[in-house]
């Protein structure tokens, strides 16, 4: 702490780191931000089939994962609430790459407005890098989709592309 006309106050390192924080914190959203805009547009699209009408926001967004490694095997978590499992590709494109993709839409009632959202719609791409040195045996690849969570077990062995069906 310091003195300044007689009250106590933080000291100046202790400022420099929060604004420190504050400035990475910050740099990341941004960079997120602008990574993402380019992957998408930012306008509505609406189609009418039948009773409902479905509002598709090709969005910024991409779903939040999880990436660990035992041992044995690397372990992907993927949070993609309300999707089915057909509406999920997830392709190991070899080179320690493992794309998900899918395309998420917004069904409305008929003659319903959506008043706020601040969920994502529309098609999305995300890649899961595994570590360059890594070995993977693309015959123990396997994805389940359950509860919103896609979990995808990658077994540790060698490999260089293949399809992944979700179950």
């Amino acid at each position: 702490m310091y003195y300044y006309r007689g009250r106590r106050g933080p000291k100046a390192q202790d400022i420099l780191q929060d604004l420190e924080s504050v400035s990475k914190e910050a740099v990341t959203r941004l960079r997120d931000f602008f990574d993402n805009l380019e992957k998408g547009e930012s306008r509505e699209r609406t189609s009418t089939t039948g009773e409902e009408t479905t509002a598709e926001y090709v969005t910024v967004g991409r779903p939040r994962a999880d990436l660990v490694e035992t041992a044995e095997r690397f372990i992907a978590r993927v949070e993609l609430p309300g999707m089915k499992k057909e509406e999920i590709e997830v392709i190991w494109r070899g080179e320690g790459e493992l794309l998900i993709k899918g395309d998420r839409s917004n069904t409305i009632p008929d003659g319903g407005t959506i008043l706020s959202s601040t969920r994502a719609f529309g098609a999305f791409e995300h890649v899961i890098t595994i570590p360059h040195n890594a070995r993977v045996n693309e015959e123990g690849i396997t994805a389940k989709h359950l509860d919103g969570i896609l979990t995808i077990t990658i077994e540790k062995v060698g490999g260089s592309g293949a399809t992944i069906e979700v179950e």
